[in-house]
């Protein structure tokens, strides 16, 4: 299992540590990193790579952190390139966090995973 690193860019607010109560489940894993030099908005640029499993267990915690960063200020890009598995939670935790984010949340490079399970959906919907 891995834990969950992050390394916070000075100019963002530290998020309020919320320790599990239960047994530890599956976690994805989420680095975040300030890119340096400020973005066209002049906010700072934080990229988040999601690696291992996107789903119902992980999917609430990586949006929140995502939305509570753009609320913050700063521009979020999110990598799933690494992302081994994604189920439908975690496709509604990305396309939350970028309908919430109003701007400010892209999802880049998106993942085989996260890109099969949307090519899905599209022809889901237009089979409909």
């Amino acid at each position: 299992m891995s834990a969950l690193a992050a390394t916070r860019p000075s100019t963002l607010p530290a998020r309020p540590s919320t320790a599990p109560t239960g047994p530890p489940g599956p976690r994805a894993h989420h680095d975040l990193a300030s890119q340096p030099g400020p973005t066209r908005s002049g906010r700072p640029r934080v990229h988040v790579r999601v690696s291992e499993d996107l789903d119902l267990s992980t999917a609430p915690r990586l949006a929140a952190r995502v939305l509570d960063l753009a609320r913050c200020g700063a521009d979020v890009v999110v990598d799933t390139s690494a992302v081994g598995f994604v189920d439908c939670a975690g496709l509604a935790a990305l396309e939350r966090c970028t309908s919430e984010g109003r701007g400010a949340v892209r999802v880049e490079p998106s993942g085989a995973a996260v890109e099969r399970l949307r090519a899905l959906v599209r022809s889901t919907r237009s089979a409909a």
